[in-house]
């Protein structure tokens, strides 16, 4: 801890101060864990509630918009997901480029929809890639929220949407 010598008034003496730093801890790839669950067909794309994180990606990897109530949760704002690729993103960067991107990349390629499940400190999501073809681009949608299911498992292999 550095040392400070903090000069006030001649009849005031400070021996030892203690300082707090508040440092904005980040999320890493152990909060994340995979965990082993039924495949849900959500009857909306972007649920009713507000307890859900919705991002649209284009085909180059670029996110172009990024809504919803859960971005603090995942201590993540607007302006740290748009206009970035997944490699760009600092904050949860675990959750992006070892989970959502290779199944991003497998969604354009094959055209199919995946989902997996997932806890972070102790609370459960779940997280749909749907692919969504516009004329002249290719977009994924890409939705998490809440989650109930229980069982762990780490072969992402088992979470692709039939």
């Amino acid at each position: 801890m550095p040392c400070l010598e903090i000069n006030m008034c001649k009849n005031f003496k400070i021996n030892r101060v203690n300082f707090c730093v508040n440092k904005k801890e980040k999320l890493t790839r152990e909060d994340f864990k995979l965990i082993k669950s039924k495949h849900r067909k959500y009857k909306k794309l972007v649920p009713n509630h507000k307890e859900y994180i919705f991002l649209k990606v284009l085909d180059n990897g670029k996110i172009i918009s990024a809504v919803g109530k859960l971005l603090a949760t995942f201590k993540l704002k607007e302006k740290d997901l748009v206009n970035k690729n997944f490699e760009e993103i600092e904050e949860c960067s675990s959750l992006f480029i070892d989970f959502i991107e290779p199944l991003f990349n497998s969604c354009l390629e094959n055209g199919t929809a995946y989902q997996f499940d997932f806890t972070l400190k102790d609370k459960k999501y779940s997280c749909s890639l749907y692919p969504c073809p516009i004329p002249d681009i290719v977009s994924v949608d890409i939705v998490i929220r809440p989650s109930q299911n229980t069982m762990i498992d780490k072969d992402t292999a088992k979470f692709i949407l039939v």
